[in-house]
């Protein structure tokens, strides 16, 4: 299993937590449901994070990131520009298509942990008014 298929296996299961989360609501177990939404948005976010710093290191230093490459996997066509933009073009590719879904998940599991939050607040505060 590579790099990529452990991200998608990640966001996946952050998505599915969503999903569990959104159901604790309805079901009003607030502290599960923030548990959960809190899991979720980090998992979310440590998937997001490298995404975003390799993306950055592709456009800020694009050299380096090449130098690296070649140590990691000796390919006769690296020094080929043309295939130097094919590799970048098809990773990023990759690499977005795989981990875009946990920017939307991360911002989801934060409205649902603020609101089970509220909620549980709430229901300290007026434990009558809690579970409504």
């Amino acid at each position: 299993m590579g790099l990529l298929d452990a991200i998608a296996i990640l966001t996946w299961l952050t998505a599915a937590g969503i999903v569990v989360s959104v159901a604790a609501m309805l079901a009003k177990r607030w502290h599960l449901a923030h548990s959960i939404a809190r899991m979720a948005t980090v998992l979310a976010l440590i998937v997001l994070l490298p995404q975003v710093l390799v993306v950055a290191l592709c456009i800020a230093a694009p050299s380096t990131m090449w130098r690296a490459m070649r140590k990691i996997s000796p390919e006769p066509s690296w020094d080929d520009p043309s295939q130097h933009a094919r590799l970048l073009a098809q990773g990023l590719s990759e690499l977005m298509n795989v981990g875009l879904l946990s920017l939307p998940i991360a911002v989801l599991g934060g409205l649902l942990w603020s609101v089970a939050a509220r909620r549980i607040v709430r229901a300290k505060e007026d434990p009558t008014r809690g579970s409504r």
